[in-house]
């Protein structure tokens, strides 16, 4: 009897293990709720709308610290509005996730989805731009703050 028990034990340790360990990403649940703290005090993140980079995707999807702030489902020819996003200053791990289909020559269509990471230290009263070009920039001075890095 104590093989059997040994093993089971041993199986349950391991499945539980790996639910922790390195099968997947592991990001905390729920939604980003923005700090409650005059906007002084805050860094503001934008998502650049402009230049129709937006329009080629179906879906995106924005997380700060792993929880949700952005979730846009994106229709054909749809004028793209999305409110800015207040977050505390210090050092901020941002994702972006992308939807989108391809079409190639007698092709019915593909489904890709791109995740970008990147992370950055925001200051209190800074306004940062999200761009097309892979670039967090600081909207002040130009500067770029962080790059994503594709996964």
């Amino acid at each position: 009897m104590k093989p059997k028990l040994s093993i089971l034990v041993l199986l349950a340790g391991i499945l539980v293990s790996l639910s922790f360990v390195g099968c997947g990403v592991f990001m905390p649940r729920g939604d980003y709720e923005a700090p409650q703290l005059p906007k002084s005090e805050l860094a503001t993140i934008k998502i650049d709308t402009e230049g129709g980079w937006l329009q080629r995707y179906k879906l995106m999807a924005f997380r700060i610290d792993g929880k949700l702030a952005v979730h846009k489902k994106i229709e054909v020819h749809e004028e793209i509005a999305i409110d800015e996003i207040l977050v505390l200053p210090g050092k901020r791990d941002m994702s972006v996730t992308t939807i989108h289909r391809h079409f190639f020559q007698n092709d019915t269509g593909t489904t890709t989805q791109t995740l970008s990471k990147f992370s950055a230290d925001v200051k209190a009263g800074g306004t940062y731009l999200l761009k097309d070009d892979n670039k967090l920039i600081d909207a002040n001075t130009g500067e770029v703050v962080s790059q994503w890095k594709l996964f």
